[in-house]
C-alpha cells in the first residue's frame, strides 16, 4: 500500500503553469470552509445555549454529529477513489450541508437540534478530507505547496471568528445562524470553481484484488499506529473547541475579546503554514507531530488554570503547534505513505478516526468534565497529548527514521 516519496518534494512550493489559478480556486474554498468553522466553533455553543441546552447536552449533540464521520467519511472516500472525481461530490455535499443547516431554525429542543446536527455533519464532515486530498494531489505534482493553500483556511477562520465576535456582541445569538447560512451559500458556489484533479492510474496492485480500499489501508500496521497517535494529539482539542468560549464567558470576557482569543491562535497557525516547506525539511512529518504533542502537554496544563487575558493570550500562541504542526505532519505522513489511488480513503479514515471517533468521544466526556470541574477539564487534554507522544515514539521505533 505504501509508496516511497521524498518529504521535501511533497513540501515543494513551486508553481507550475496553470497551478497558480488552480491554487487560487482551492484557496477560496478553504477560506469559506474554515470561515464557517471559525463562526461555529467559538459561537455555535452560544446559539445552542440560547435554545435551552446545557453544556452536557451541547456535548452530546456535538459528539453525535462528529461521530457521523466514522461512517460517512470512509464511505465517501471510497467512492471518491473509485470514481477518481471529487468536485461534483463536494458540490453535492456542500448543498446538502446548506439545507441541513437551514433546518436548525426549526429546532427548539434537545432532540430536534441533535437530529439536525447529525444530518448536518453527515454532509459537512466529508468536505474537509476531500479538499485536503484534492490539494495534496496537486501538491504532489508540484503545482503548488500544500501549506501555501491551507493557510488560507486559517486566514478564513481568523477573519470569520474576529468579525463574528464583533457582530454577535450585544445582538441576538440568531445572528450566528444567519451568518453561517450565508457562507454556506457561498461555499456551494465556490464548489463549482474547484479544479478536477484526476489520477493518471487508479489500478489496484496484484496484492489488492477485489479488496475494500478501507481494508487495504488498515492492513498497514504503521498507518494504524499513526492514526492512534494523531487521534490522541488532535482530539485533545475537544474541550477547547467545545467549551473554551463558555469558560472564557464565565471568566467575564466579552464576545469581542473571545473572538480575538480565537483569532490569535489561528494567526499562529497561519504563520506555521507559511513556513511549512522549510519546517518539513528540518523535522519531517513525524517531527512536526512531536512538536504538536509536546506543545499540547504545555498548553492544556496551563489553560486549566489560566484566568488573566495575558495568560490566555500567551497559551493561544501554541495553537500553531498543537494543531498546525500536528495536522501538517499528519497530512504529509499520509501523502508519503499512501498510494494516490487510496488517498481519499486514507484521508477519510484519518478524518473519521481523528476528528470523528476520537474527537466525538473526547467531546462527550469533556462536556461532563466541564460541567463538574470547569477549566480543570484541560488537565485531561494534557494527558491525551502525553499518551499521543508516547505512541509517536512507538511509531518511530517501528519504522525507523521518517
Amino acid at each position: 500500500m505504501t509508496v516511497s516519496r521524498d518529504d521535501e518534494n511533497l513540501s515543494s512550493h513551486q508553481n507550475l503553469p496553470g497551478g497558480r489559478f488552480e491554487a487560487q480556486r482551492l484557496a477560496v474554498f478553504y477560506a469559506l470552509l474554515f470561515g464557517i468553522i471559525g463562526i461555529n466553533i467559538p459561537f455555535w455553543p452560544v446559539w445552542m445555549e440560547s435554545r435551552g441546552l446545557n453544556a452536557s447536552q451541547i456535548g452530546i449533540a456535538l459528539s453525535l454529529g462528529l461521530a457521523t464521520k466514522i461512517i460517512t467519511n470512509p464511505i465517501i472516500g471510497h467512492f471518491a477513489d473509485h470514481t477518481g472525481r471529487r468536485r461534483g461530490l463536494m458540490i453535492f455535499l456542500a448543498t446538502g450541508a446548506l439545507f441541513a443547516y437551514a433546518s436548525f431554525w426549526f429546532g427548539h429542543n434537545f432532540l430536534a437540534l441533535t437530529l439536525v446536527t447529525i444530518v448536518y455533519f453527515s454532509f459537512w464532515s466529508p468536505l474537509l478530507p476531500l479538499i485536503e486530498g484534492l490539494t495534496m494531489l496537486g501538491a504532489q505534482k508540484k503545482r503548488y505547496g500544500y501549506g501555501s493553500i491551507r493557510l488560507w483556511g486559517s486566514i478564513g477562520f481568523v477573519v470569520a471568528s474576529s468579525v463574528a465576535g464583533l457582530i454577535v456582541a450585544g445582538r441576538s445569538p440568531d445572528v450566528i445562524y444567519l451568518m453561517v447560512v450565508v457562507m454556506l451559500v457561498m461555499l456551494v458556489l465556490a464548489g463549482f470553481a474547484l479544479p478536477e484533479i484526476r489520477l493518471a492510474d487508479r489500478t489496484m496492485t496484484r496484492s489488492e484484488p477485489n479488496k475494500l480500499k478501507v481494508l487495504i489501508v488498515l492492513s498497514d500496521r504503521k498507518f494504524v499506529i499513526f492514526l492512534i497517535a494523531a487521534a490522541l494529539i488532535l482530539a485533545s482539542h475537544s474541550a477547547f473547541y467545545g467549551f473554551a468560549t463558555l469558560l472564557w464567558r464565565s471568566l467575564g470576557y466579552s464576545e469581542t475579546m473571545i473572538g480575538l482569543f480565537w483569532a490569535e491562535g489561528t494567526i499562529a497557525e497561519v504563520l506555521l503554514f507559511m513556513f511549512a516547506h522549510r519546517l518539513m525539511r528540518i523535522t519531517g512529518a513525524l517531527g512536526l507531530m512531536f512538536l504538536g504533542a509536546v506543545a499540547g502537554i504545555i498548553r492544556w496544563s496551563v489553560m486549566a488554570y489560566a484566568t488573566s487575558a495575558v495568560d490566555i493570550a500567551a497559551i493561544q500562541l501554541l495553537h500553531g503547534l498543537t494543531f498546525g504542526a500536528s495536522h501538517l505532519g499528519a497530512m504529509y505522513y499520509i501523502s508519503s505513505h499512501v498510494a494516490d489511488h487510496l488517498s481519499a480513503t486514507a484521508q477519510g479514515l484519518y478524518s473519521s478516526t481523528v476528528m470523528g471517533l476520537a474527537l466525538s468521544g473526547a467531546t462527550l466526556v469533556s462536556g461532563y468534565l466541564f460541567d463538574a470541574h470547569g477549566g480543570l477539564v484541560f488537565l485531561a487534554m494534557a494527558g491525551m497529548s502525553m499518551v499521543g507522544l508516547l505512541v509517536l515514539i512507538l511509531l518511530t521505533m517501528t519504522q525507523g527514521k521518517q
